[in-house]
């Protein structure tokens, strides 16, 4: 890079004439010390090639704290939006895999219902050989769906001759969701009900 002091002292300098007289300031001479326009008029071509010729100089410029603030609001509101989304589609996953569960395990009952007529558990029924023992491979009774999610609480899980039904709360991640406990039951056969109405829609 120029020495860009060392280079103005030496314009300076040369504003003598012939015999060392002074010139006006608005005067320069040329080489051979005749004066060739005003100095002024020169002087803008000076500083437009300090500051985009040889001698550019850059200045750094940083974050203001104004930017930066806004920059972390942007962020904060974005946050807020996503993230609740995040949680309730990752809720709405689970319930719809509870909803499968229960639905297979009451196709499996009424798949029971139909062979042994009845929703009750019963030997008799699992002992398709008839020899009074009930074999590896014979008729299993249906279980009951299980999930790290959901679980059956005490007496939630009930079957008789005529009636069966199975009750899923949620639990672990899932427990507080807001569309409750998933019930299914051989009255409503089509498909497991929700706790809350609006999320049977």
């Amino acid at each position: 890079m120029h020495d860009i002091p060392s280079r103005l002292v030496e314009l300076d300098s040369r504003k003598q004439g012939p015999q060392g007289q002074a010139l006006p300031d608005e005067w320069s001479p040329k080489g051979d010390g005749r004066a060739q326009g005003p100095l002024e008029s020169r002087r803008p071509v000076l500083r437009s090639a300090i500051a985009t010729g040889g001698w550019a100089m850059r200045v750094q410029r940083g974050f203001t704290l104004i930017e930066l603030m806004i920059v972390v609001m942007v962020i904060a509101i974005l946050a807020a939006i996503a993230i609740p989304n995040y949680l309730e589609q990752s809720k709405k996953g689970r319930r719809a895999d509870a909803v499968r569960a229960v639905g297979e395990y009451q196709l499996e009952m009424e798949r029971w219902r139909a062979e042994c007529y009845t929703y009750a558990e019963v030997n008799t029924c699992k002992d398709t050989d008839g020899d009074g023992t009930v074999e590896t491979g014979e008729r299993g009774y249906p279980s009951a769906p299980t999930s790290s999610f959901y679980s059956i609480p005490s007496g939630g899980l009930t079957a008789s001759e005529t009636a069966y039904s199975i009750t899923l709360q949620p639990s672990g991640k899932q427990a507080g969701d807001r569309c409750g406990n998933l019930v299914g039951n051989n009255t409503n056969k089509q498909k497991p009900a929700w706790s809350v109405a609006s999320c049977n829609q």
